[in-house]
């Protein structure tokens, strides 16, 4: 298949030179996207999201083609970590994509059969990379498009349809509970309509004995405090000091917590 034939609706016929082949080396497929994206801004063919939508494509189709041996996990966790702006189209970016791929051939063998929860340690090893405590209870589906920067403590349970964007870092303490369909989101991206496509990664942390509510957000950069709870449908965007109450969107604080 072509290229152009991905986005047959925007993208007019691209310089060969932008075309990216088996042979090409490493540091002409990392131009060929940058060169891309600036084609298509001046050309002015289709909005800056169009675009950035097609280059998540093109990206991932240049990793198929291409080794690029110069970046791996250490690295990239270190730079995610850092909070460092990950710029679209780099090494990290592209790094991020192949990461992405990596984790849904194991959430596939996680959502799409039984698995006892001895499996189910195992395969939670496997997705991230780390000795998961077999005292961590996941209910199926789990969805996640990195894995490798999720971190589990003991004790916890994760009730079935949450979904981890975990590439700037989730932290989960032990005895937390998570309700249905939690979104954990440690990503933004730049508000300027022509960067938008770079991330901001922000770790999350949950603290120990953490009570999250069914379809509760939490954002990139939040650390919520031992003992608290997040109410149903809340979306965080706060930092929530130890042993309060808070809700709503965006998330307040309501009450402390009752404690006997």
């Amino acid at each position: 298949m072509k290229l152009t034939a991905l986005c047959s609706t925007c993208v007019p016929s691209l310089p060969k030179q932008l075309m990216p082949h088996k042979t090409t080396p490493q540091y002409n497929s990392r131009a060929c996207y940058t060169l891309t994206r600036h084609y298509l801004l001046q050309a002015r063919r289709c909005d800056t999201l169009h675009i950035d939508a097609y280059l998540g494509i093109y990206s991932a189709r240049l990793l198929r083609l291409t080794n690029w041996t110069d970046m791996n996990l250490p690295t990239f966790l270190a730079t995610l970590n850092s909070g460092e702006k990950v710029l679209a189209g780099s090494d990290v970016h592209m790094y991020m994509h192949k990461l992405s791929q990596d984790a849904f051939k194991v959430t596939a063998k996680i959502n799409n059969q039984y698995n006892t929860p001895e499996q189910m340690t195992a395969l939670l090893c496997e997705l991230t990379g780390q000795e998961v405590s077999p005292t961590v209870t996941v209910f199926p589906p789990v969805f996640t498009d990195c894995g490798k920067n999720l971190h589990f403590a003991e004790n916890i349970f994760i009730n079935s349809g949450c979904k981890f964007q975990d590439q700037g870092g989730i932290y989960i303490g032990s005895g937390t509970l998570v309700g249905h369909n939690v979104v954990f989101a440690s990503l933004n991206h730049e508000q300027d309509p022509q960067a938008r496509g770079n991330l901001l990664p922000g770790k999350i942390t949950v603290g120990e004995n953490v009570w999250i509510g069914a379809n509760a957000t939490i954002l990139a950069g939040v650390t919520i405090g031992d003992g608290a709870i997040i109410a149903a449908g809340a979306v965080v965007t706060k930092d929530v000091q130890p042993n309060t109450i808070v809700g709503g969107v965006p998330a307040k604080y309501l009450k402390d917590v009752e404690i006997d």
